[in-house]
Parts: structure tokens; sequence; C-alpha cells
């Protein structure tokens, strides 16, 4: 639509400039869409591995199943830790 009356250059640059405003506007959002998909992706491994290592260590020791849940925190929040400073 903002291509359709374009009798002089300044009315063609205006709309340019408008598609490329808009373009900017989206650009965070598109990259924020992709990053999203590849967390959900990372997310679901780290679940089911996370799962199955829990039944494995069960059925040798409930102390190392508990153990792996605690180092487990500890990395999760040592690194929101370093991230949170940026």
């Amino acid at each position: 639509m903002l291509f359709e009356d374009i009798s002089s250059s300044d009315k063609l640059e205006k709309a340019a400039n408008a598609v490329v405003d808009w373009k900017l506007n989206m650009l965070p959002l598109e990259r924020y869409a992709e990053q999203y998909e590849y967390e959900k992706m990372i997310l679901a491994v780290a679940v089911t591995h996370t799962t199955l290592t829990l039944k494995a260590l069960q059925c040798v020791d409930q102390r190392l199943q508990d153990y792996f849940i605690a180092v487990t925190i500890v990395c999760i929040l040592c690194r929101q830790s370093m991230h949170s400073l940026r």
C-alpha cells in the first residue's frame, strides 16, 4: 500500500524508510522467536536426559540421585549468577 503512489522521489524515500523502520522493529522479535525454539529443544533434551539419569541413579543408590540433583542445582545457580551481571 505504501508503494501505490510513488509519484515523487520524496514519497518513495518515505515509503522505503517506513519499510526499513518496520523491519528494524520486527528484528528483535524474530531473533527472540528463533532463540526460544533453540531453548525449548535444549530443555527437552536436558529434561529427558536428567529423568533417565535420575532413574538410573535411583536403582544404584538414593544418595547418588540426591547428589546429582544438588550438583545440577548448583550448576544452574552458578550460570544464572554469572549471566545476571550482563
